[in-house]
Parts: structure tokens; sequence; C-alpha cells
């Protein structure tokens, strides 16, 4: 009884482990499927949606950027709520007039950059085609305009809800995309000496500018210049899609 007591006992104790080897190895085959769907699937669509939203604010930047430019010379690199600056009206529009006391300002250009700027990137962020949650910080550091984007995604499937944060900075040089603000106090200040020259208006004074074309004539007492972009700019403008050069437009009086 004791010999057939004791096979019993180590039959039970081999069964259990046999049993327990094989729950074991159940959890374990599990645990690796749930673990290989987890990382070749949600892991992945995570990291190709991490580097869409990157391509995708990349580019926005640049734009955004595009458009701050264009809104700056729409409205003759002036301050327009500057009570001391006055327009003239020319051929049915209203153009501004240059002087002293209404002039290209580099502080308040860069000031309104920065405003326009952020105005568009968040209206990127509003555009993008999924459901993420974005946080943009942006800045001017000299020639570049910085973006420090903080995202929040969220992939699901039937057992897990599983959020990945990420934070990227963006740096979109202004020279580079022929942006400079310097540039239009710049042409204040030689336009300005050089208005007492009567003759070689037409060549704008004869003068000659990196980035710009220039051009003029005389309307009454004053000189009328029309200066454009060598460069073409992507803006919108009422709904529509540009991608052409920018004109400045602006008054200058004679004496």
């Amino acid at each position: 009884m004791n010999k057939k007591a004791g096979a019993f006992a180590i039959g039970m104790v081999l069964a259990m482990i046999v049993l327990m080897s094989l729950t074991l190895y159940s959890i374990s085959k599990s645990n690796q499927d749930v673990e290989k769907t987890f990382s070749l699937k949600n892991l992945t669509s995570l990291y190709l949606e991490a580097d869409r939203i990157s391509f995708y604010f990349k580019e926005a930047s640049r734009l955004s950027a595009h458009q701050a430019f264009y809104e700056i010379v729409k409205d003759a690199a002036i301050n327009t709520s500057n009570k001391l600056c006055f327009s003239q009206s020319y051929e049915d529009k209203e153009i501004i007039i240059w002087d002293k006391n209404c002039k290209p300002e580099i502080n308040f250009l860069k000031e309104r950059f920065l405003l326009e700027y952020k105005k568009n990137i968040a209206k990127y962020a509003k555009r993008y085609p999924k459901d993420v949650k974005f946080e943009i910080e942006s800045w001017m550091e000299n020639d570049r305009v910085v973006s420090r984007l903080k995202v929040k995604l969220n992939e699901r499937n039937e057992r897990y809800n599983i959020s990945y944060s990420f934070v990227k900075v963006f740096y979109t040089n202004l020279t580079s995309e022929s942006i400079v603000l310097e540039d239009f106090p710049e042409i204040y200040e030689k336009v300005n000496v050089k208005k007492e020259n009567k003759g070689n208006i037409e060549n704008c004074f004869g003068l000659s500018f990196e980035r710009w074309k220039c051009k003029a004539k005389r309307i009454d007492d004053s000189y009328l210049f029309e200066l454009e972009t060598k460069n073409p700019y992507f803006f919108e403008l009422d709904g529509k899609e540009h991608f052409e050069n920018i004109r400045l437009v602006f008054l200058l009086k004679q004496g």
C-alpha cells in the first residue's frame, strides 16, 4: 500500500507539473500574441502617425512664414493702426504714404510677423486630418522662427487604449525663404534719401535691392513705388491658394 500510495503521489506531482507547464506555456503564448499585436500594429501605427505629423508641421511652419510675410507686405509694412499714417487714392486703390511718422519699424515688423505666423500655424493644426491634440509655442530667434510642438496620440483596440506623447521643435530659416524683415526699413531709408533726385525716377533712382525689383513714377506731388519680390511665395487670398511674387506699393511725397 505504501508503494502504491507513493507511486500515486509521484504521479499526481508529475501531473501537476505537466498541467502547470501547459498553463504557463498557454499564458506565455497568449502574452506573446498580445505583445506582437501591440508592437507591430499599434506602435507602428503610432510611429507612422508621428512621422506624418512631423512632416506636416515642418511644411506648415514654412507656409505660415510665407503667409505672415504676405500679410506684412499687403499693408505696406507699416502699422495700420498708427493714426499718423495716411493714404492717397490712386486708380480706385488706397495707397499708404511713407514718411517720418509712418514708416517700417523693425520691432513692429517682428511682432506682426510672429502674430501672423502663430495665427497661421494654429490654422494648419485645425486642418490636420486626424483628431490629434496639439500644443504649439512659437518665437523668433534672429533670422528664424521656432515652433515647439507637443503632440498627444491615442491608439485603441479591443483590449488597450494606448497614449503616446512627443515633443518636436521646428526651425524655419527666414533668410532661406527670402524673408528678411530688415528689407523694409532699408528700402525706406534708401528711397527717402534719393527722393530729392528729380531724374531717373522710372529706374527707381538707380537703386537696386537684393530681393526686390523696383519701379517708380511721379503722381502729382508724390512718387509711387511699386516693388515686387524676385521670388514667389505661398499665400492664401480670398480663400484661394497662390504661389507668386508679392508686390509692395507705397507713396513718398516729393521734397
